[in-house]
């Protein structure tokens, strides 16, 4: 992965590494829950992963391109997060590696969503009855932790520390809720084609299916007519298929990741 890392991150010229910005770095466990969720600068040059369940690959790859990750899942409970979030714990899931808890703080869904109540709950109700759902669905919350490198983590050389915003909620009305409401922009839109059920089996990240031709909801909330608060790059694995969302057409990198594993194609508008 070090190996990964030192080429990744210097040679993709339209992902600038950055320093760890100043808010971040002044965080402490009392400050994050005695003050506001700093929400504009976790959502300002992020990482959104929609149907994330419990995985750092972005985390591995994209540390130091960018330093907040939005993750999103609809599946996963509360307890299995905290699992994964801590390595001390005795988890049966995998864990975020290289990166030490600082502090977290729970986040009423509310908080965070600039919406009012009955109108996410019709949305969330719409776009669920949209999904083919592959496991019963968790109770909704938010989580909020930051995380510093340990020395081991070759991303020590990009980033020193990271934000990560837990969502226990559905993907196209996080996006809609979160990003859109609030006038905010995800650097980086990460697409994991077959993980914990959103492959081409429901068609949920796949714009249309050569088969049926079915619109993906996802695409569609997220994309549809709009212009603005899309995201700049998408970073697309997908074992069965080439990128197919219209309009991001430029192919910026081929990001290997493991000999089992589908590489990730790093991909930018056309008119960008």
């Amino acid at each position: 992965m070090e190996a990964l890392l030192s080429q990744l991150n210097p040679m993709i010229p339209e992902i600038h590494t950055q320093e760890t910005p100043q808010w971040l770095v002044t965080l402490t466990p009392d400050t994050m829950v005695g003050l506001p969720v700093p929400l504009k600068e976790i959502l300002e040059n992020s990482l959104y992963y929609p149907g994330s369940g419990l995985d750092s690959k972005p985390i591995d790859l994209f540390a130091g391109n960018v330093h907040s990750f939005v993750y999103s899942d609809m599946g996963e409970t509360r307890d299995r997060f905290f699992q994964w979030a801590h390595p001390e714990s005795l988890a049966q899931v995998d864990q975020i590696h290289g990166w030490r808890f600082i502090g977290g703080t729970r986040i009423a869904l509310p908080a965070l969503y600039r919406a009012p109540k009955p109108w996410i709950s019709l949305l969330r109700e719409r776009y669920i009855s949209e999904l083919i759902m592959p496991y019963e669905l968790a109770e909704p919350f938010a989580e909020w932790c930051v995380f510093e490198s340990t020395k081991d983590n070759p991303s020590n050389k990009w980033a020193t520390r990271i934000s990560i915003l837990y969502i226990c909620d559905e993907a196209s009305l996080v996006y809609e809720a979160l990003y859109r409401a609030h006038e905010k922009t995800p650097k980086i839109l990460f697409l994991n084609m077959f993980k914990n059920g959103y492959g081409p089996v429901n068609g949920w990240c796949t714009p249309a299916q050569p088969s049926t031709q079915v619109v993906d909801p996802f695409y569609r909330h997220v994309v549809g007519g709009s212009t603005s608060n899309l995201p700049e790059l998408i970073a697309w694995e997908n074992m069965y298929e080439e990128p197919n969302w219209p309009g991001w057409d430029n192919v910026l990198a081929t990001i290997p990741t493991s000999d089992c594993m589908p590489e990730i194609r790093l991909l930018s508008r056309a008119n960008d």
